[in-house]
């Protein structure tokens, strides 16, 4: 079973050397196996098997911001209608399992599920819930909402407000200190 990923990402290349170094800075990981680059679209596109963030990182301990613009090649399981009868290796969906946050409340993972697939939980509610002894502890909540796939995504600045993707995350979400230089 393939467990790799290709992720796509925009990067603020300027010539070759930035280039290298990104290359040189993915390389070292284990768990990437190929890199491309594109210094003309500023793009990386990288297959690994590890979390999208930890590449993230990687690029950007290079001094270039990197913003995730792409997934795809997810695992495609088999879709096999059911007759009602149910095996070891089937259960019921809802318990997507458990995420543990470090010191600072951040937490980073990657869910590989032989049930539960992306498409089947795009535009429905997500509740996160307290450890398994305080289940009805309700922690946080959302709508799972649908990133783009591989190529799908060539926007530089956002449309709604004009803040390139490279100056977002440094940026209020919303309100007056958003448009703002």
């Amino acid at each position: 079973m393939n467990m790799n990923t290709k992720v796509e990402f925009a990067v603020n290349f300027e010539d070759s050397q930035c280039e290298n170094k990104v290359k040189d800075s993915l390389h070292s990981l284990d768990g990437v196996h190929s890199v491309k680059c594109s210094i003309e679209k500023k793009l990386v596109l990288v297959e690994t098997s590890l979390p999208a963030e930890d590449i993230r990182s990687a690029i950007e301990a290079t001094g270039k911001t990197a913003v995730v613009i792409g997934i795809g090649d997810v695992f495609n399981l088999e879709r096999k209608k059911s007759d009602g009868s149910m095996s070891l290796k089937q259960r019921r969906t809802g318990d997507l399992g458990e995420v543990v946050a470090d010191d600072h409340g951040r937490a980073t993972f990657k869910l590989r599920d032989e049930i539960v697939k992306v498409s089947d939980i795009i535009g429905r509610a997500i509740l996160v819930t307290g450890a398994p002894a305080t289940p009805q502890k309700r922690l946080g909540c959302g709508i799972v909402a649908r990133s783009a796939g591989l190529f799908e995504n060539p926007k530089r600045i956002c449309e709604c407000d004009g803040v390139p993707i490279w100056d977002e995350r440094n940026k209020p979400l919303a309100g007056a200190g958003r448009r703002d230089n």
